[in-house]
């Protein structure tokens, strides 16, 4: 906000603006002086945001073996699925005979 304020005051004039110019990269350089000195690397910058410090050694172990509920099991296509269900004889009280049908739907029930 500030450094709108002063960019605004400068207006359009080039030697006012270089001015400013230089102002802001000496504060830029005395910023990254100071940052240097009291430089932290990524994991120090974390554990000092959380608090804590990070662990030297980590030891995670595998998940043990799991059986599944299932398994082993496969889903039958569905041409397999038909071939299991063919239609089975049954014995027709009509005609006395092993077929497909019942005696009521009997071809010879109305014939004879």
């Amino acid at each position: 906000m500030e450094l709108m304020t002063r960019m605004e005051v400068a207006g359009r004039d080039l030697e006012m603006l270089s001015l400013a110019l230089r102002g802001i990269s000496n504060v830029t350089k005395q910023l990254m002086e100071l940052k240097g000195s009291t430089s932290e690397n990524k994991v120090q910058e974390l554990e000092s945001f959380i608090g804590s410090s990070a662990p030297e050694h980590v030891e995670i172990l595998p998940p043990k073996q799991s059986n599944t509920k299932g398994s082993g099991k496969r889903i039958k296509g569905g041409k397999e699925n038909a071939m299991e269900q063919q239609k089975r004889k049954r014995l027709c009280k009509a005609c006395g005979e092993q077929v497909y049908h019942d005696s009521r739907n009997c071809p010879f029930k109305f014939s004879s």
